[in-house]
């Protein structure tokens, strides 16, 4: 995408204030970092046109949504959280928006744990003058299920802001990003296998450090978070860090 990324969280269900803070972190650092470094190596179709991602990355705001589809949330409930929480907020449809749903520790995810860790799709927003098409995605939380936490934060091991509610939602959220801003509606980015930017490296977390027995890749404006690779379109490599030069 050449035009802004507007990112949108909505906070689903009892979330402490540590989440969002958070997330608020690594979202508004993401786009001067090296792992964007990495997304930027990728174009999307644009009018036929193959256009280097540039845009840049806005979080636009984190939403809260207090069980208003009660504690579980299926296939059929998942665009029904999103348009409420705009709705709710007075907001409208963002045609360069992303939405993310992150999920209470206490909600129940249809796939979650046993299908995906995160999982993403579309849809139409029809009743407004000019319909418009929603990437979002839905995770939940990871501390509920061993298979989605990463392998160095199992077993209670200390995570890296000893809040593993807040800590767990951004190796999701880091993959999640690119992944829509390379293919937002099945039509960008994917090998011949169908993986795209995050998942053809399944899962893989390179570059480990350690501060205080606690492990970590990644530090933006002074705070740490640990996030798998990305597929570096250039170097045909997995990879958390490419060097860019960025417009402010």
């Amino acid at each position: 995408m050449t035009e802004p990324i507007h990112v949108y969280i909505v906070l689903y269900g009892s979330h402490e204030p540590a989440v969002a803070i958070n997330i608020e972190r690594f979202v508004d650092g993401l786009f001067a970092s090296d792992l964007w470094g990495v997304t930027r190596t990728f174009y999307q179709p644009i009018n036929g046109t193959n256009v280097p991602i540039s845009g840049r990355i806005v979080l636009k705001d984190i939403w809260t949504d207090n069980y208003t589809v009660g504690r579980s949330l299926t296939v059929y409930s998942f665009g029904g959280v999103v348009l409420n929480a705009i709705y709710t907020h007075r907001s409208k449809p963002d045609p360069n928006g992303m939405y993310i749903v992150y999920a209470a520790p206490d909600v129940s995810v249809a796939g979650f744990c046993t299908q995906f860790c995160g999982a993403r799709t579309s849809f139409f927003q029809l009743d407004v003058p000019d319909p418009v098409r929603m990437p979002f995605a839905v995770v939940g939380d990871a501390s509920t299920c061993p298979r989605c936490v990463a392998p160095m934060w199992r077993n209670d091991s200390k995570t890296i802001t000893g809040n593993i509610h807040a800590d767990t939602p951004i190796p999701f959220i880091s993959g999640l990003i690119p992944a829509i801003a390379t293919d937002r509606f099945n039509d960008g980015w994917f090998d011949s296998l169908r993986r795209g930017i995050s998942n053809k490296c399944g899962g893989l977390i390179p570059n480990l450090q350690y501060r205080d027995s606690v492990a970590y890749n990644l530090e933006l404006d002074g705070n740490l978070f640990l996030v798998p690779a990305l597929w570096d379109n250039l170097s045909q490599n997995c990879s958390i860090a490419r060097k860019q030069h960025v417009r402010y």
